[in-house]
């Protein structure tokens, strides 16, 4: 791999936050940037999906897949992009591997959120069942919660044996 130099590149441009750099700083940033996103879609990009064709070191899982963006120079920040531009080509596998990791990814995010707001420690695991039954539920369920013909209880561990034992 050859040696690049360091190029430092100030994404904030594009954000509405006051910044200290005058109008011509900022116009240089912008240039730069929208040079690098260019980049990214037109090569960096390209060579990924080319890298696909040629079924070469394909990626089997999150942490393949995750190295095989970085090798490129892509981050996985462009899996929707990726599987966009691929969702008309023959990738059946890669189509459902990338969108695979969109789901995963949005769902950690998801969780993570909900867990650092949940109020105690007890409920963490009601979060978390909450969270994968929406995502993994058939629908049909779902719509049984929503409607209230099918009612959540949660009980203890403790409390289920006690009761099949009062049951015997």
């Amino acid at each position: 791999m050859r040696e690049c130099g360091t190029e430092e590149f100030n994404t904030n441009v594009f954000k509405k936050v006051k910044l200290s750099m005058s109008e011509e700083e900022i116009k240089f940033e912008e240039d730069k940037v929208r040079k690098l996103a260019t980049f990214l879609k037109e090569q960096a990009i390209t060579q990924l999906i080319k890298g696909l064709q040629r079924n070469e070191g394909i990626p089997t899982d999150s942490g393949s897949l995750s190295d095989f963006f970085h090798q490129n120079g892509v981050n996985m920040r462009y899996l929707g992009y990726i599987a966009d531009q691929i969702k008309d080509k023959n990738y059946t596998q890669m189509s459902y591997m990338l969108e695979r990791e969109v789901v995963i990814r949005a769902l950690k995010h998801i969780l993570n959120k909900y867990i650092r707001e949940c109020e105690s420690d007890e409920l963490i695991s009601s979060v978390i069942a909450h969270l994968f039954n929406c995502l993994l539920a058939p629908k049909d369920f779902i719509k049984k919660l929503d409607d209230g013909s099918v009612k959540c209880e949660p009980k203890t561990l403790q409390e289920e044996a006690m009761e099949l034992l009062n049951l015997q």
